[in-house]
C-alpha cells in the first residue's frame, strides 16, 4: 500500500486511549473497501479484502511505534516533519513510464548480449534492477568482466603504478619504458601503449589535475574523489564526441583536444553512470557542504568543452562515494592501490551476505565469477563488505559506504540460530560454552513498559513553563543545563545497567553493559595494535598481538576480533621469517574459516592462505633437510623434511584447485602455483 496515505490516516486519529484502540482503528482503515492506493506504475488500485492475520500484525506494529512516540513527546515533531517529507517524496518519486523502463532494460540486455556473458538483466517491484543467470552455471563460471568507466591511482601510490593498467612501475623504470607527462608531472604510465590508450582522457585533464589537490586541501576532501569526478567528466566528453563522429555530426565551431577514446566493449557507456543512484539525503551535511564548495571551485576550472554545472559535479561525487571500488596491486599486498567505478556491476549485482558470486579486480578490470552452482533464473548476488564480521558491523558498514540495508537470507535468520552471534560472541562466565545475547535477541517474554503517569507529565510541563517565564542569569541557565545533562547521563547509565544479556546455553544473566565493555575493549586494543603493524614495527606488533590473544580468551574462538588479530600477526611472522610460528597461525586461521562456514569454500582468501601455507612448509622442509647425507645420520631430520615437502605440495594443490575456479586459469596466481607444482 501507499505508506504515505496510511501515515495520513494515522495522523487523523483524534485520540488514543490505548494501543488496543489504535490497533482497531488501523485494522478498520486497512480493511476498508474504499481504501485506495497508488502502485509503482502510477495506477489507482483498491485494497483487497482478506489477509486478516497480516493486517492485524501490520496494524499492531505501527500502533506500537506511534504509541511509543506519543509518550516520548516526539509526536508533534513527527507530524510536522512528515508533512514536509510526504511532499518531498511525492514530488521526487515520480513513476517511471513502462516504455522508458523497457527501453533502458533493452539497452542493458544488448550490452550483455554483445559481451557474450551468461547474464540477463531483470526488473521487479521487490528487487528493482538485478542480474539473473541466463542458463545453468557451474562453479567458477565467468559472469562478467567490466573495465572501469573511470579509474585513478590513489594519491599515496600515484608515482608507483601505471595510470592505465595499474601495473607496478618498478620494472618499467628499470627497463627505461616509464613515461611521465612533462606538462603536469602527475600522469605516469608503464609504457607507450598505455600512454596512447590513456591519451584522450589525460589531454582533457592535464591542466586541471594539479589544481584539484589545492581544492581538496582547502575543503578537507580526499583528492581522489575530485580526480575520479574529473575523470568521469572526461569520459562523458569522450563518449559524446565518439557518438558525434559515428553520426557525422562533429561540432567544429569549438576546437577540442584530440580524443583517442578507449573503444573496448568492456567499458560501459556513460548512461550507465547516470543511472546510478545519487542518494544525497544519506550523506552527512558537513561532507555535502564541503563537496558543494569544492564543486564551485572545480566548475570554474573546466574548459568550455568540459563545462559542467555544480549540481552535476555534486551528483557525480555522490555516485562515486557510494559505488566506487578499491583495487589492490597484482600481488594483493598493497590495498587501495587505485579506485574505479564499475557501473554495470553496481547496478545489477546486488549485495548479499550469503553470496553466490564474487568479484576480483586486476589491471582496471572487475571480474565476476560464481562460487557455487547456479540454476537458470536465479539472482546473482555478491558481497560488498567483509563477510567475516558481526551482523551489526556489516550492516553499519553497508549503510556508511553503500547506503543500503541488507535483508538477505543470512541477515534474516534469528541471531540465536545464526553463526553471526559467535562472530562478536563473549563466552558465558558460568558454563564457558554459550555466548551472551541481549534481551531483544533472546527468546524471553518481553514485559510491557508502563506508560508514564499523566500527573508527572503535567508537572514537568508546568515546571518548564515556570522556568521559561523566569528571567534567570546566563550562569544559572548554564548550571541548570549541566545539571540536566548529568541527570540524563545517570539515567541512561542506570537504564543500560538494567538491560540484561542471557547465555544461549545455560541462560546465565549478566548486565549487557558488562558484555559490551569487553567487546569495546577488544576493538580498542586491536585498533591500537594496528598502528604498530601499519608502521612495520613487526617485533612490537608480534608481541602485542600475542598478548591480545591471551588477554581476550573470554571471546568465542570464532570471534572476528581474534581472527582480525591473527591475520596481521601472520603477516608479521612471515616478514620475520619465523616459519614455525607462521605455520601454527596459518592453520588456526584456516580452521576458523572452515569451522564457521561463513566464507564460501571457493574464495580468494583460501587461495592466499593455502599458498602461504605451502611456502611456509617448503621453507621448513628446507631448514630440516640435512646438509650432507651420511649413512645412518640425520635420518630423523630427513623424515621431517620429507613430511613437510609432502604437506607443502598438498597445500599448493589445494590453492591451485581453488584458484582455477575463483580466479581463472589465466590469472597470475594460477600460473605461479602451477610452476610450484611443476605442472
Amino acid at each position: 500500500v501507499d505508506l504515505f496515505s496510511l501515515l495520513g490516516h494515522l495522523l487523523e486519529v483524534p485520540k488514543m486511549n490505548g494501543k488496543g484502540e489504535l490497533v482497531k482503528v488501523l485494522v478498520n482503515k486497512l480493511r476498508a473497501p474504499h481504501f485506495r492506493y497508488t502502485d509503482f506504475g502510477g495506477r489507482n488500485r483498491r485494497r483487497v479484502k482478506g489477509h486478516w492475520k497480516r493486517d492485524i500484525n501490520a496494524a499492531r506494529n505501527i500502533a506500537t511505534i506511534f504509541y511509543t512516540l506519543v509518550y516520548s513527546g516526539r509526536l508533534r515533531l513527527i507530524i510536522h516533519s512528515t508533512s514536509i517529507l510526504v511532499a518531498m517524496v511525492r514530488k521526487s518519486k515520480k513513476s517511471v513510464p513502462k516504455e522508458d523502463l523497457a527501453a533502458k532494460l533493452a539497452n542493458y540486455a544488448a550490452l550483455c548480449k554483445q559481451s557474450g556473458f551468461p547474464v540477463k538483466v531483470a526488473h521487479s517491484l521487490a528487487k528493482g534492477r538485478h542480474a539473473v543467470a541466463a542458463a545453468d552455471l557451474e562453479v567458477g563460471a565467468l559472469l562478467c568482466a567490466e573495465r572501469a568507466a573511470t579509474l585513478v591511482v590513489s594519491t599515496p601510490c600515484v608515482s608507483n603504478y601505471c595510470h592505465r593498467c595499474i601495473d607496478p612501475l618498478a620494472k618499467a623504470s628499470i627497463l627505461g619504458k616509464q613515461v611521465t607527462c612533462p606538462a603536469c608531472g602527475k600522469g605516469t604510465w608503464c609504457g607507450v601503449n598505455c600512454q596512447k590508450q590513456d591519451a584522450g582522457r589525460h589531454a582533457l585533464e592535464c591542466a586541471v589535475v594539479p589544481k584539484l589537490y589545492e581544492i581538496a586541501g582547502k575543503h578537507g576532501l580526499n583528492p581522489d574523489l575530485l580526480r575520479l569526478t574529473l575523470s568521469l567528466i572526461s569520459r562523458r566528453v569522450i563518449d559524446s564526441r565518439q557518438t558525434k563522429i559515428a553520426q557525422g555530426k562533429v561540432d567544429s565551431s569549438h576546437p577540442e583536444p584530440k580524443v583517442d577514446p578507449d573503444v573496448s566493449p568492456e567499458v560501459a557507456p556513460f548512461f550507465c553512470v547516470t543511472d546510478l543512484p545519487v542518494q544525497r539525503q544519506n550523506f552527512e551535511k558537513t561532507w555535502m557542504n564541503a563537496v558543494s564548495n569544492a564543486a564551485k571551485d572545480m566548475s570554474a576550472l573546466l574548459t568550455k568543452s568540459m563545462a559542467t554545472t555544480e549540481t552535476e559535479i555534486i551528483d557525480l561525487a555522490c555516485r562515486i562515494n557510494s559505488n566506487a571500488h578499491s583495487l589492490s596491486d597484482e600481488e594483493g599486498k598493497t590495498q587501495d592501490t587505485a579506485f574505479g567505478l564499475f557501473p554495470m556491476g553496481s547496478l545489477f549485482f546486488k549485495h548479499s551476505c550469503a553470496p553466490n558470486c564474487h568479484f576480483i579486480g586486476g589491471q582496471g578490470i572487475l571480474t565476476y565469477r560464481t562460487v557455487r552452482p547456479i540454476k537458470a533464473g536465479e539472482e546473482l548476488v555478491v558481497s560488498h563488505v567483509e563477510l567475516y564480521q558481526s551482523r551489526a558491523k556489516r550492516q553499519e558498514e553497508l549503510w556508511q559506504t553503500k547506503h543500503i540495508r541488507c535483508d538477505c537470507s543470512r541477515c534474516k535468520v534469528p541471531l540465536k540460530k545464526s553463526v553471526d552471534r559467535l562472530l562478536d560472541g563473549v563466552l558465558c562466565f558460568k558454563c564457558a560454552k554459550g555466548v551472551y545475547l541481549s534481551e531483544k535477541d533472546f527468546p524471553v517474554k518481553p514485559e510491557d513498559v508502563p506508560a508514564p503517569a499523566a500527573d508527572a507529565g503535567k508537572g514537568k510541563a508546568k515546571s518548564t513553563g515556570e522556568k521559561k517565564g523566569e528571567n534567570t542569569e546566563p550562569e544559572a541557565e548554564t548550571a541548570v543545563v549541566e545539571a540536566e545533562a548529568e541527570d540524563l547521563d545517570a539515567k541512561l547509565r542506570a537504564e543500560a545497567e538494567r538491560v540484561k544479556a542471557h547465555c544461549d546455553e545455560c541462560r546465565h544473566e549478566v548486565p549487557l553493559i558488562q558484555v559490551e565493555s569487553i567487546r569495546r575493549g577488544a576493538a580498542a586494543d586491536h585498533a591500537s595494535l594496528l598502528n604498530y603493524f601499519n608502521r612495520q614495527l613487526y617485533d612490537q606488533a608480534i608481541y602485542g598481538f600475542r598478548v591480545f590473544l591471551q588477554k581476550y580468551k573470554l571471546l568465542h574462538p570464532l570471534n572476528a576480533e581474534l581472527l582480525n588479530a591473527r591475520v596481521p600477526l601472520l603477516t608479521c611472522l612471515n616478514a620475520k621469517k619465523d616459519n614455525a610460528a607462521s605455520l601454527g597461525v596459518n592453520r588456526e586461521i584456516l580452521d576458523v574459516y572452515e569451522r564457521s562456514g561463513v566464507l564460501p569454500a571457493l574464495r580468494q582468501e583460501y587461495v592466499e592462505l593455502y599458498s602461504n601455507l605451502g611456502d611456509v612448509l617448503a621453507a621448513l622442509a628446507e631448514q630440516n633437510r640435512p646438509a650432507e647425507k651420511k649413512k645412518n645420520a640425520h635420518i630423523a631430520a630427513d623424515v621431517v623434511a620429507r613430511r613437510y615437502t609432502k604437506e607443502s605440495k598438498l597445500a599448493f594443490r589445494k590453492a591451485y584447485d581453488t584458484a582455477i575456479v575463483c580466479l581463472g586459469k589465466d590469472h597470475r596466481r594460477c600460473k605461479e602455483l602451477s610452476r610450484k607444482l611443476g605442472l
